[in-house]
């Protein structure tokens, strides 16, 4: 979304308004926050946010990202941990009796690594002045956003996974 700027009276002409602090793009992860922001982008002519969500982005409560840079430039990490028993992690079925991690008589919670595994996802988002994949995108750095994205998974085999792209 985008956090509009401020205005102060100009020192050399009260008549007129300068910047006081300028405009941002910002990341909204509570619905409750909304209306202290604008949209980012149009939309059948309105303004409207852009929405960041992936399928496999399994988690149940939102996850704050350390930052090095503003919103829309600069690098963006988290760390998301599943734990081996949490309902989510990926070694977890509701519906299949090996893998709940319980022993035979389903009385005993069983230790990691019998049934299911914490997984860890390390993740990290670039934003990048450019559209990472020349596709010279109107507006972008001023409404369109994106740039690289990597991530290190450990603890769904023996060696780390690596997975890199692109977003935007």
């Amino acid at each position: 979304m985008f956090k509009p700027g401020t205005l102060k009276p100009d020192p050399n002409d009260p008549t007129k308004n300068i910047v006081d602090q300028p405009g941002r793009y910002v990341l909204v992860t509570d619905d409750r926050l909304i209306p202290n922001f604008s949209g980012s982008t149009l939309r059948d002519g309105q303004q409207v946010a852009r929405r960041i969500s992936s399928a496999a982005f399994g988690f149940s409560q939102p996850i704050l990202f350390s930052r090095n840079g503003a919103f829309g430039s600069g690098d963006f990490t988290c760390q998301v941990t599943l734990d081996y028993d949490d309902p989510l992690n990926p070694f977890k079925h509701r519906y299949h009796p090996d893998h709940d991690n319980l022993d035979e008589r389903f009385l005993n919670k069983l230790p990691e690594g019998v049934e299911s595994f914490t997984v860890v996802r390390q993740i990290e988002l670039q934003f990048t002045n450019q559209d990472p994949e020349n596709l010279t995108v109107a507006g972008w750095g001023d409404n369109q956003l994106g740039g690289n994205y990597r991530e290190t998974i450990s603890g769904l085999h023996n060696k780390p996974i690596y997975v890199s792209g692109t977003f935007g």
